[in-house]
């Protein structure tokens, strides 16, 4: 990893961190939004009952937590680079009563786990945020026992996510923020198709094979949308930090404004699409 990279790593460890308190506060509604792929991951793992799974970039714990229940003689470890996410996950194993879970804070391009050690490995809206994303699948790969299955969900493209791009594209219209490098760690890093599958290629892996999962997200109201996103999107809301609050209170505005257009019999509906790649280490 590369001077920029780790201080990309940093700051992003300094955000999650930041932030992880509004992941925890709406943690049930944003694992609802995301189940859909979650479901996907257990369909396709086909798990016997006695797997070791990794969860990379695991956040507050899911779907490593749903999938550990499903392993009376297995576990999940999850990994994540913000101490306050992975503090949260064992919160959960708490209160879920979940004995197989364990996780640990580490950066995913360098984790402490052996060769050959995990039967699978999953990344859920992670790697795209990753600094060395070459760097992270490599090392998913080495911890990745022969025959294991590599699982990663990374976002589509904009237009095809008004859940995330409400908020972020008025952000960046109204602060007339110049356009990140289209390699830089964000929302749609990977989401050109066939990017993530050459990645996955060039990690090491084989059979990779690349399908898109279509949900839809259901807020109270577009106010609600809002809270949300400001408790929790800190990439996009630290960009509001050192403007004007007349300027927060027209971006405010404005996304109350379209997500008013998404009403529905009175909940606001949203709806998002991700690409899912696999591949199976020899």
């Amino acid at each position: 990893m590369n001077r920029q990279q780790q201080k990309q790593l940093e700051q992003q460890r300094k955000t999650w961190n930041q932030y992880s308190g509004g992941w925890k506060k709406w943690d049930e509604l944003l694992m609802t939004i995301m189940r859909p792929v979650s479901d996907r991951f257990i369909e396709i793992l086909q798990l016997k009952g006695n797997e070791h799974i990794l969860d990379v970039a695991s956040g507050t714990g899911e779907p490593g937590l749903t999938l550990s229940t499903l392993l009376p003689e297995g576990r999940v470890t999850g990994s994540d680079l913000s101490e306050n996410m992975v503090e949260i996950a064992i919160e959960h194993t708490k209160q879920r009563g979940i004995i197989n879970y364990q996780s640990e804070v580490c950066d995913a391009s360098n984790m402490p786990f052996e060769n050959n050690f995990f039967d699978h490995v999953i990344c859920r809206f992670g790697i795209m945020f990753f600094p060395d994303i070459e760097g992270s699948l490599r090392e998913m790969t080495r911890e990745l026992k022969p025959g294991g299955k590599l699982i990663v969900t990374v976002w589509a493209g904009p237009e095809l996510n008004p859940f995330l791009t409400l908020l972020a594209k008025t952000v960046i219209e109204k602060l007339k923020l110049p356009k990140p490098p289209s390699d830089a760690p964000g929302l749609f890093r990977c989401a050109q198709p066939g990017l993530t599958n050459q990645l996955i290629i060039d990690a090491g892996l084989d059979n990779v094979t690349e399908s898109n999962i279509i949900g839809e997200a259901t807020f109270d109201s577009a106010k609600q949308y809002w809270e949300v996103f400001s408790d929790v999107a800190g990439p996009i809301m630290q960009a509001l930090n050192n403007v004007p609050q007349e300027v927060v209170a027209d971006v405010k505005e404005t996304v109350l404004s379209k997500a008013g257009n998404l009403i529905r019999d009175g909940k606001m509906y949203a709806g998002w699409e991700a690409i899912l790649t696999t591949g199976i280490k020899k």
